[in-house]
């Protein structure tokens, strides 16, 4: 199932392309977390049953958490480019470059990026987490646009017990991302926002 899920996810990415309905110039880079089980119910069962789940930090929350960490490339409509499903404990800027395209021209990501250098001709804008001049407020304004797509694809069952009780966790990642960016292409080909999803739910 995973290997035509993900070319049904190629497929529609070109028509977005082919049809226009996005120019990839400026990206979001982000990573979430996703949590299988709470980090002090964690036992053996759970580590054999999701073997490809570490431990690893949060430093929002600045806690452990236990599962797999989702590292997501979007436009700034917030529609979906790239994304790579790596275990809890794989630092954001490892992901990096197996995220990024030589036809992004800038890139706008967290700290937790600093110091990465951008392909031939790129830029890297890194957000401050305090920062409170004029431009940094506005860069740190255009990354909402990434949290939205965090914040739906929780709301689309990431943290439901449906991924808890999955037989492939990924396999059920894989499933909601590539359901989401169907329906951002149904949205954008409409001229609706790309995260105007709740009707298709009901």
């Amino acid at each position: 199932m995973e290997p035509s899920l993900r070319l049904f996810w190629r497929w529609l990415q070109l028509k977005l392309r082919k049809e226009k309905l996005l120019e990839i110039k400026d990206a979001l880079l982000d990573a979430t977390c996703i949590e299988v089980v709470l980090f002090v119910r964690v036992d053996d069962f759970t580590q054999e049953r999701f073997p490809d789940c570490k431990f690893g930090w949060k430093p929002t929350e600045k806690r452990w958490f236990y599962g797999r960490k989702l590292h997501l490339l979007v436009h700034p409509n917030s529609t979906l480019i790239r994304f790579r499903l790596t275990s809890g404990n794989i630092h954001d800027s490892k992901v990096f470059s197996r995220v990024n395209k030589t036809t992004i021209h800038s890139i706008t990501m967290d700290s937790a990026y600093s110091g990465l250098r951008g392909l031939k001709g790129q830029k890297l804008i890194v957000t401050k987490p305090f920062g409170v001049g004029i431009r940094q407020r506005f860069y740190a304004g255009q990354r909402v646009a990434v949290e939205r797509v965090n914040n739906a694809l929780k709301r689309l069952l990431l943290e439901d017990t449906t991924a808890k009780d999955s037989q492939s966790l990924d396999s059920h990642l894989l499933s909601v991302l590539v359901c989401l960016l169907a329906v951002q292409y149904a949205n954008l080909s409409m001229g609706r926002n790309p995260l105007s999803y709740k009707g298709f739910l009901t």
